[in-house]
């Protein structure tokens, strides 16, 4: 079970770091109104924002992936990199780069990546944050089912009814987008997910669009330019047909 904490669990003299999300909002609650108390607090992250102009911000939005901002911090507090740090951190970098086959990889991230390596990255663990058990990867065959492609979009919805009637987990479409993803003649990808009733989240993907950060954006949400997302209130097919009209419109200008 997750655990939801209080605004009196916490010390708010000491420092708080806010890592790869550009706003608050991200977070979600109770954690957006308790992170701006902290007397000293930061923002590493990789995302265009708006940032809030109390916070001390390290972006740098070319990075790969926040964990290429939070590496060179280490480094230039010289600071020792241990195994673990370093699995984490090249999870991290591996997730963001699609396993480093995204537009998004250049060569510091690669550089990144191998030193790394060097400091003993436990590839056991990452391979396992990717595992499935037997029945998720089912159900995730019988999403992809449900996938559909017209226009240059493929996308795939997934409604509070679908998660009730089939008792998929939260997480089930972790990685879906992907496969969407290599769909051809498909320049946009979305997943729309209602786990919450009248709570759709939207995933974006694209190849070479330039423009799925302020589409996000439009929606409330955010991100990069091939690679964004966001949370939308209302009514599930609505929610569905308007976001797929206005991403048309913006992308491909019909």
């Amino acid at each position: 079970m997750e655990n939801v904490y209080t605004g009196n669990d916490f010390d708010f003299s000491r420092v708080a770091i806010l890592l790869d999300a550009s706003s608050l909002k991200r977070i979600g609650k109770p954690y957006e109104e308790i992170f701006p108390k902290y007397k000293n607090f930061f923002i590493i992250d990789h995302h265009h924002g708006p940032y809030f102009d109390s916070a001390n911000i390290y972006i740098d939005t070319t990075a790969s992936a926040t964990a290429v901002l939070v590496f060179d911090v280490i480094k230039k507090m010289k600071q020792n990199i241990n195994n673990l740090v370093a699995t984490y951190l090249y999870l991290a970098l591996h997730y963001d780069t699609g396993g480093f086959y995204y537009t998004n990889t250049n060569e510091k991230c690669l550089k990144v990546a191998s030193k790394l390596l060097e400091y003993g990255v436990d590839m056991s663990l990452v391979m396992r944050y990717y595992e499935r058990d037997a029945s998720s990867i089912a159900k995730m065959g019988f999403l992809l089912s449900k996938l559909k492609a017209s226009d240059g979009i493929s996308w795939l919805s997934i409604s509070y009814k679908d998660f009730i009637n089939f008792s998929l987990e939260p997480d089930i479409t972790k990685g879906l987008i992907e496969w969407l993803r290599r769909i051809k003649n498909c320049r946009v990808s979305i997943v729309f997910r209602e786990d919450q009733p009248g709570k759709v989240k939207i995933s974006f993907r694209g190849k070479n669009t330039g423009k799925l950060n302020s589409i996000a954006e439009h929606f409330g949400g955010g991100g990069h330019p091939e690679a964004a997302g966001a949370v939308v209130d209302g009514n599930f097919d609505e929610i569905v047909d308007l976001v797929l009209s206005y991403t048309k419109k913006e992308v491909f200008g019909a």
